[in-house]
């Protein structure tokens, strides 16, 4: 879940997986950090710990200054206002993504995660 946070932040911020869309972006977290290290999807699932919807509801709390990059840069005044506005867009996109599939998918979510 941590590395999806650093993950997704750092493609908010334009530093990472910069040529990825909203969409690629949520593939690539979904297939990459849950489904192939699958984070013990199913005992989650099995004792109903929404794993997937807390990582995606946390979203917009990162929107802020404070979680970017650029706060962290050696003499930096943090991020633009143009960088936030993109951070922001970025970020609630993710998140509107994922649950415009989500809800259409968690059958299909918990079959595959009944497999391993």
């Amino acid at each position: 879940m941590y590395i999806t946070f650093l993950r997704a932040s750092l493609w908010a911020d334009g530093v990472a997986h910069q040529s990825l869309s909203t969409q690629e972006m949520l593939y690539l977290i979904v297939g990459y950090d849950y489904f192939l290290f699958h984070h013990q999807l199913k005992y989650r699932l099995q004792i109903e710990a929404e794993l997937f919807r807390f990582t995606f509801n946390f979203l917009p709390k990162m929107i802020g200054k404070e979680f970017s990059i650029f706060s962290f840069e050696k003499d930096s005044k943090g991020p633009t206002e143009e960088q936030l506005k993109t951070r922001k867009t970025k970020l609630l996109g993710l998140q509107e993504e994922f649950f415009k599939y989500y809800e259409k998918n968690k059958n299909l979510i918990d079959i595959i995660s009944h497999n391993y």
